[in-house]
C-alpha cells in the first residue's frame, strides 16, 4: 500500500478492523499511527500491530510504502462500507 502526502489521513479516529488485528510493516518512509492514548511512529523496517477494535488514524507527511498483513476475508475499508470498498478481494 502506497500512501502519498496527506493520505489516508482523516480528521477522525476510525476503528478499521473489528474482528482482527491490523499488522503494518513500513517498507519505505515513515508512518505515524495516532491511537487514542498515544502516538506511534514507525520507521523503515519497523512493524506494528493495531489490536482488533482499537481506534486509530494513520497520518503521513510524505510518501510511505506500507505492507499490510491481514486475513483474506478483510475488506479494504474495514468495518466501513462505502464507494471505496472492494467486495471481490481477488481484485485488490
Amino acid at each position: 500500500m502506497l500512501f502519498g502526502k496527506g493520505q489516508p489521513s482523516s480528521k477522525v479516529f476510525v476503528i478499521s478492523r473489528l474482528l482482527e488485528s491490523q499488522n503494518r510493516l513500513v517498507v519505505k518512509g515513515r508512518l505515524l499511527i495516532k491511537l487514542r492514548d498515544r502516538d506511534v511512529w514507525l520507521e523503515e523496517g519497523e512493524f506494528f500491530i493495531v489490536p482488533k477494535g482499537v481506534e486509530h488514524m494513520p497520518v503521513v507527511n510524505e510518501e510511505v510504502l506500507v505492507l499490510l498483513l491481514e486475513p483474506k476475508t478483510t475488506l479494504n475499508t474495514g468495518n466501513q462500507v462505502n464507494e471505496r470498498t472492494v467486495a471481490d478481494l481477488t481484485q485488490i
